[in-house]
């Protein structure tokens, strides 16, 4: 078992390419295998949308990942993907309606090897489109040093988790620092937007 989410109907296990959906009294509702991953990709991290009610899987293979999504229904799952991200490692991921955020961060962050950042990912429903996900925002050292009282140096990120604000109405992007504590960072998008 790679990783686990928690759904209205039970949870998620996401195996090495595959995934298994499981019942609130822990028996196996479905069993999903990955037809398109590619040879020695390994899914490592999934995430649940509760609103759209899928399952977003990223693999990795390589420097690579990619994203799948699984929808289910009650006679069969579908699989869709793989979709291209521009992430090199996977340390966490999190679904709010629209948006997605993924975090880039190397297995061992505190080896200081790469800053890593932060990707902040909508989805897109048009269907003329081939990609399902649009990159709205990288966020890295280069953005995160511009910040007020910053002792200077390189941000090394270790995690990050997202919020929506009711008070404000934005979003709320909590990102840990492995030196100097956190950033806080807000913002507003609305849908069908391409940036934040």
């Amino acid at each position: 078992m790679e990783d686990y989410v928690f759904s209205g109907e039970g949870g998620f296990i996401q195996q090495f390419q595959s995934i298994i959906k499981m019942k609130h009294n822990g028996s196996i509702d479905q069993f999903i295998s990955f037809p398109s991953v590619l040879d020695g990709e390994s899914c490592i991290d999934i995430e649940h949308s509760w609103i759209y009610e899928y399952t977003l899987s990223a693999c990795k293979q390589g420097y690579e990942v990619y994203l799948y999504t699984t929808v289910y229904t009650a006679s069969k799952p579908f699989v869709n993907g793989p979709y291209y991200s521009s992430a090199k490692h996977v340390t966490s991921m999190h679904v709010m309606e629209d948006l997605m955020i993924i975090v880039d961060v190397d297995e061992n962050p505190w080896s200081f090897d790469r800053e890593g950042g932060v990707i902040i990912y909508a989805m897109n429903h048009d269907p003329f489109e081939p990609e399902i996900f649009d990159e709205l925002e990288f966020i890295d050292t280069n953005d995160l040093i511009a910040a007020n009282d910053w002792p200077g140096g390189p941000c090394f990120i270790a995690n990050a988790h997202f919020t929506f604000v009711n008070s404000t109405s934005s979003y709320r992007l909590v990102i840990t620092e492995l030196t100097s504590g956190f950033f806080v960072v807000d913002f507003k998008w609305v849908k069908g937007r391409k940036s934040v």
